[in-house]
């Protein structure tokens, strides 16, 4: 049980942490209107496609570093790191241009109203920016 607590505790911690800010966000959001807390709403439903395509790669990587370490192949666990690396930064590269390029046509499909779709492309161009570094 210890062993499980040990390995769990990160992950419990940063998913934890990303709760209490995304409340304190919120919480922040909520003085800017019903307008700004419609686009951080969707606009973190449109983000959840890069942290949740990344996440599931983060549990496959695991499984394989875990795989190759106890089979002591230190040289498949290089060479899946560097694999790892390029394909997350690809993606990150990838959603960064989408959200920064294409923010309006984004937005536009959930919301049409003029303020909405002015703020939505904000909260894209913004977040776009941060893509990368968050894969």
């Amino acid at each position: 049980m210890k062993e499980v607590i040990r390995m769990g505790l990160p992950i419990t911690i940063q998913r934890v942490t990303f709760t209490l800010i995304s409340i304190i966000i919120a919480k922040i959001i909520v003085r800017f209107g019903s307008d700004a807390i419609a686009v951080q709403k969707v606009g973190i439903q449109i983000e959840s496609i890069s942290y949740m395509t990344i996440g599931g790669l983060q549990g496959a990587n695991a499984a394989f570093f875990g795989q190759n370490y106890g089979a002591r192949r230190l040289d498949r666990i290089r060479l899946g790191y560097r694999q790892a690396l390029l394909m997350t930064s690809g993606f990150g590269i990838f959603i960064s241009l989408i959200f920064i390029l294409f923010p309006e046509q984004l937005f536009s499909v959930f919301l049409s109203d003029e303020v909405s779709l002015a703020l939505g492309t904000d909260y894209m161009r913004i977040i776009g920016y941060s893509q990368l570094f968050m894969c």
